[in-house]
């Protein structure tokens, strides 16, 4: 770009930059780009709503680490198990439909007070996560809680691996969140806790809608047949009603199968 500089492109630089004249014509191009891309900070495209989804914090190895393995570590326990219902086509689907949703809510609560720009899964798979919470809310998660004691060069180290239904845990994950947005400013302390809250909120909405559909069974085993029984019945059928759904849908595809290999 420098050398492509005319005489009258290199006097405007200088003049903005540089009216003593002693820099380059590459240090005038390099600040003239950084000029510009200033001021493209913060300029919205509807393609970040899902692309954000995919990209980490890569400041550092640990950063990276922490951030990236935490949301995996999330995606492992509580995507793969809503995964297994759902299917792979399904939660290829869902998983853009719960980013665009989690960065729209974080969007709205922020506006123009966010502190930063936003990006991470997080958002996608506290909707997965939300899901989870209606489809296998008695499901156990297995945790471990570690602590280090002493000080210097004398330590010990504690710790303790036990189970939590799942309902619990994200519960309490989700209170965190939501006293966590409360009391920090918008999009500050490095997490993005609104888009948490709007992905695990419409991940749960997505969650009763499978239930309501009766298009997947969940052996009895999601939050309305949990806390209401039998009373749960009138609203999504009774548990009869799921296997003859499953059964119809696996004969009927049975037998289209054979028909195509028959043709």
């Amino acid at each position: 770009m420098a050398r492509r500089l005319s005489g009258d492109d290199r006097d405007e630089l200088r003049q903005e930059f540089d009216p003593a004249g002693n820099m380059s014509d590459d240090d005038l191009v390099r600040l003239e780009v950084q000029k510009l891309l200033a001021g493209r900070r913060g300029e919205f495209h509807w393609y970040q709503l899902v692309t954000h989804a995919f990209l980490h914090d890569n400041s550092s190895i640990f950063a990276l680490a922490m951030h990236l393995g935490g949301n995996m570590l999330f995606l492992l326990v509580f995507g793969t198990r809503v995964n297994s219902l759902l299917g792979n086509v399904v939660t290829v689907i869902l998983y853009p439909i719960l980013a665009i949703g989690a960065a729209t809510v974080y969007l709205i609560a922020t506006g123009e007070n966010a502190t930063g720009p936003m990006l991470g899964a997080s958002g996608a798979i506290m909707g997965l996560a939300g899901a989870y919470l209606i489809l296998f809310p008695v499901h156990r998660v297995v945790c471990a809680m570690w602590i280090r004691l002493g000080l210097f060069f004398r330590a010990a180290f504690a710790c303790k691996i036990f189970s939590i239904r799942g309902f619990w845990f994200l519960l309490m994950y989700f209170a965190f969140d939501v006293v966590e947005s409360a009391i920090t400013p918008a999009g500050g302390g490095g997490v993005a806790h609104w888009a948490h809250i709007g992905g695990f909120v419409i991940g749960a909405l997505v969650g009763l809608g499978v239930v309501f559909s009766r298009q997947f069974d969940t052996n009895g085993g999601d939050l309305l047949s949990v806390t209401l029984g039998k009373h749960a019945w009138p609203l999504i059928g009774k548990p009869s009603a799921w296997v003859l759904h499953r059964q119809t849908a696996g004969m009927i595809a049975n037998k289209s199968s054979g028909a195509q290999r028959v043709a």
